[in-house]
């Protein structure tokens, strides 16, 4: 007891000593104390040094206790799409329709988004995006399908502790995709539609996104990061005619389908905090 007296003491009268002078640019202030069960301790009131400031500084770029409430940004992507799509052609008084399913993997789609978020605390921020996933083409003998998906999706982000350069976060959300399909006919003279050529559907979007966000100046960070994102696909049904070597027509009526669509994205971006 005696000991941690006399060190207190000392502590006292070191930190009194040094009241009023400039270290580094900063005058220390006045001493207070804190009284624990152990005793009466010194504690520091003064303002941090240049050097303390930035072995402290974090990612946020500035010494605010919150960070700054509201973000805007915009992201390039860069997706990679797996569905199945079935192909069904009836023909009027046919015993056997064509019916083939075509699998596709890893077909690449360019698109971007815009996104806006509000930070609720530390951890927790909420997100609002809008964006296009791309447009892809595929064809199998005379029938050509274009693909294109715009979406839109809210959901939560949670935050990590940020470093020295950065923090990692790591969301879910939900929304609606809005897939359209056009299907044509190519390089058939014996073939044509008789009904609209394109189908836009509305449906229920899941996805989940991680990555790391770095802060290169004050207001400003960089987004980069994956998404996985999961959605109905589409169906249209067109009603075609083909024309046999006497120049004699059959209606035929050709669906296209696809159930469940996966897009796996990586992400880059920029974002401005105000």
């Amino acid at each position: 007891m005696l000991a941690l007296c006399t060190l207190n003491s000392y502590a006292a009268a070191r930190i009194g000593s040094e009241y009023g002078r400039s270290i580094d640019g900063y005058t220390i202030e006045s001493p207070t104390y804190r009284s624990t069960s152990q005793g009466r301790y010194v504690v520091e009131n003064r303002k941090p040094t240049p050097r303390e400031q930035q072995s402290h500084a974090n990612a946020w770029g500035y010494m605010h206790e919150e960070p700054r409430s509201y973000y805007l940004g915009a992201r390039y992507m860069h997706s990679f799409v797996f569905f199945d799509e079935r192909i069904l052609f009836n023909y009027p008084m046919a015993i056997i329709d064509f019916d083939e399913t075509v699998k596709h993997s890893g077909i690449q789609m360019i698109g971007g988004n815009i996104f806006f978020g509000y930070r609720l605390n530390k951890v927790w921020s909420f997100e609002a995006e809008g964006g296009y996933y791309g447009n892809v083409s595929v064809s199998d003998g005379d029938i050509k399908r274009s693909i294109s998906v715009p979406y839109l999706q809210i959901g939560a982000v949670a935050n990590s502790t940020p470093g020295k350069s950065g923090w990692w976060y790591a969301g879910a959300g939900l929304g609606v995709a809005m897939p359209t399909i056009s299907v044509d006919i190519v390089e058939n003279p014996n073939a044509y539609y008789t009904n609209n050529d394109n189908s836009t559907s509305l449906s229920p979007l899941a996805a989940l996104m991680a990555g790391y966000r770095i802060k290169p100046a004050d207001r400003w960070f960089v987004d980069i990061g994956y998404k996985f994102s999961i959605y109905q696909g589409w169906e249209l049904s067109k009603q075609m005619v083909w024309l046999d070597e006497f120049g004699v027509g059959t209606n035929v009526q050709m669906t296209n389908k696809a159930d469940l669509v996966m897009n796996h994205s990586i992400q880059i971006g920029l974002a401005y905090e105000f």
